[in-house]
């Protein structure tokens, strides 16, 4: 059912508006999925936590992709305007970009930051013109992630924290499948409490907590204290 509430009519939606959009009801006030939104902010707080605190650089790029995958995820279920949807995933590609980055140039930080800014730049850019596009453009970012990391087994940040990792990809791919479930409109029946993009967020969020936990104890070491 859509909103009464016409205060973004005028603005251009998301390409899923109306009818393809996740299952959360549209409520009738402002903010029209209100638990999506909701549980957004922790991811929102998180990201802000790190870029402000960590002293490391790759630490507070991190903490910026976490910030713009909440921002847009706050704006796309708070409106469904076409800006969420940019920022949403652009949020998404820019933490595997993170990770990719991490995995080719761990130690070496202006390679890092180049690397990071430079794909930035092409995913903003793909998403802007090709939006269309965006899940193709996940998976081929995610695939080439993929691969980096494991030819480079021998990366810091998986050294001793392997368990940590494989558990935040097993939480990445358990609320992806709430997420493609929802987005199909298969459990669209469920409590609003549980809606399958709601449990995307808070599955995921948990996610980048543990990521977060190895990135704090590795990243913040004293090797890469001046990094």
């Amino acid at each position: 059912m859509l909103p009464t509430n016409k205060v973004y009519d005028s603005f251009t939606r998301s390409s899923c508006y109306p009818s393809r959009c996740s299952c959360e009801p549209f409520s009738e006030s402002f903010i029209l999925q209100p638990l999506s939104v909701l549980t957004s902010l922790p991811a929102l707080f998180l990201g802000l936590y790190i870029l402000l605190k960590m002293q490391n650089t790759l630490s507070k790029f991190f903490g910026y992709s976490v910030i713009v995958l909440a921002f847009g995820s706050i704006i796309i279920h708070g409106s469904y305007l076409r800006i969420g949807e940019f920022f949403d995933f652009l949020g998404l590609l820019l933490l595997m970009i993170w990770f990719l980055s991490y995995a080719l140039f761990a130690r070496n930080k202006h390679k890092f930051i180049k690397l990071f800014l430079g794909l930035h730049l092409v995913a903003s850019l793909l998403l802007y013109f090709f939006i269309q596009y965006k899940y193709h453009f996940i998976g081929l970012v995610l695939t080439f992630t993929f691969v980096a990391f494991f030819k480079n087994k021998h990366l810091l940040i998986l050294q001793n924290s392997l368990k940590t990792f494989f558990l935040s990809l097993l939480l990445f791919a358990t609320g992806f499948i709430f997420f493609i479930l929802d987005l199909n409109h298969y459990i669209c029946d469920w409590p609003p409490f549980i809606q399958g993009h709601v449990l995307w967020h808070m599955l995921s969020f948990v996610a980048k907590l543990l990521l977060f936990k190895i990135i704090s104890t590795h990243l913040e070491h004293k090797e890469f204290i001046k990094g």
